[in-house]
């Protein structure tokens, strides 16, 4: 019987290394190192979505599922654990889950994982997925990432999307396997055809450097497009960059495309990307390249990224302020603004000088006052991740 729950809650983790992937799953390309990848993380989650009932699905198995549902989590486990007691994997799949998010019993990831193993054993791929996650990570078990990759192995096989990907993952790091980027970009070729976010973006990311065998820019806009039209937040940046026209894209053909651009860059803007919404800012106080001008908006867009602490999103806050641009001018804000995104007090530029000038001793009190305020209060700042991209309205 097979018994199918996905409600895998997922952290993002960054993993430097780069692996490719050939065109379809019997043209495989040489895999490289270099490039940034995304991989996800398991952690002990919620029962969040319909169980999909598998055929000869027992009566057990339904009654557990209906107390779950109604939030009697001691019935549905000591339905589910007297099936499970006599073997049935759905059932034993689930008394794990219980055990792991603490439903009905008190949580014991190491019962969860004795429960998982018996599913496992039994050739249920969810539960294969989720020792394999366990062995990983050390819930409830002591590490093994050599055990972890042969579990996760035996559940891609059977088309776990996830399981795939973390494969992929590992055999790229070399972590608990040897390390083969041939086989990992088979394996993330896999999960990408699923619909699986990451596995697109790190597949566009792959074919974008092109390291190992020939870039392939329109290989790597689809992925990424699939994956940043799933919400990915870094597909939908990296989109935005790519679009920009900022990055050395030598031999890629890519056509600067602003309307693109501030496509992608709103989208992950939306999401709280400062970056994102730095450069949506810089796009609509510019214009061009197929953007019309709107000052508003793009003060709108650079104060959301200032005020998450982007030292450059400051910047040119500050000299927006300054020359009215967007917004009423304001000379203490410029000032604020300005001195802000200087990451030492003793720093000196020449709108903070020339604004200083033009300001009463009771506004430079005020404005020191608003930034001490704002340190104090933003201990945390966000960091640019393309430093050798700054931009400067002066």
């Amino acid at each position: 019987m097979r018994c199918v729950l996905q409600a895998t809650v997922f952290l993002l983790a960054l993993w430097p290394v780069g692996h490719v992937i050939g065109a379809t799953d019997t043209q495989m390309m040489r895999s490289v190192q270099g490039a940034v990848v995304f991989e996800t993380q398991s952690v002990p989650d919620a029962v969040q979505r319909p169980l999909q009932l598998a055929q000869n699905q027992t009566d057990d198995l339904q009654l557990g599922f209906e107390a779950h549902q109604r939030g009697d989590y001691r019935a549905a486990f000591e339905i589910w654990s007297a099936s499970a007691e006599r073997g049935d994997p759905g059932a034993q799949f689930f008394v794990a889950l219980l055990y792991n998010n603490g439903e009905g019993v008190p949580q014991d990831f190491s019962l969860a994982f004795t429960w998982f193993l018996r599913a496992a054993e039994q050739g249920l791929p969810d539960a294969q997925h989720k020792v394999g996650d366990y062995l990983r990570r050390g819930f409830g078990v002591q590490i093994d990432a050599a055990e972890a990759a042969k579990w996760y192995r035996r559940a891609a096989e059977q088309g776990i999307a996830e399981s795939q990907y973390s494969l992929a993952v590992m055999l790229a790091n070399g972590e608990g396997v040897a390390q083969d980027y041939t086989k990992s970009a088979y394996w993330y070729w896999r999960a990408a055809e699923q619909g699986y976010a990451y596995a697109q973006h790190n597949l566009g990311r792959m074919y974008f450097d092109g390291q190992g065998l020939n870039r392939d820019w329109d290989a790597a806009a689809k992925w990424l497009e699939l994956s940043g039209e799933q919400g990915f937040l870094e597909a939908q940046y990296f989109l935005g960059v790519l679009y920009l026209g900022v990055m050395d894209a030598e031999d890629q053909n890519i056509e600067q495309d602003w309307a693109k651009a501030v496509h992608w860059f709103r989208l992950a803007g939306e999401q709280g990307h400062a970056e994102a919404q730095k450069f949506a800012g810089f796009i609509y106080s510019r214009g061009g390249n197929g953007v019309e001008a709107d000052e508003r908006e793009g003060f709108r867009w650079t104060r959301l990224a200032a005020e998450q602490g982007l030292y450059d999103a400051q910047n040119i806050l500050g000299a927006m302020y300054y020359r009215g641009q967007g917004v009423t001018q304001n000379l203490v804000l410029a000032y604020v603004w300005r001195r802000l995104s200087q990451q030492e007090t003793t720093q000196e530029d020449k709108i903070s000088l020339e604004v200083e000038a033009n300001l009463s001793q009771e506004e430079i009190a005020l404005a020191k006052e608003t930034i001490d305020d704002w340190r104090k209060n933003n201990p945390q700042r966000a960091e640019n991740q393309w430093p050798y991209y700054y931009i400067y309205l002066d």
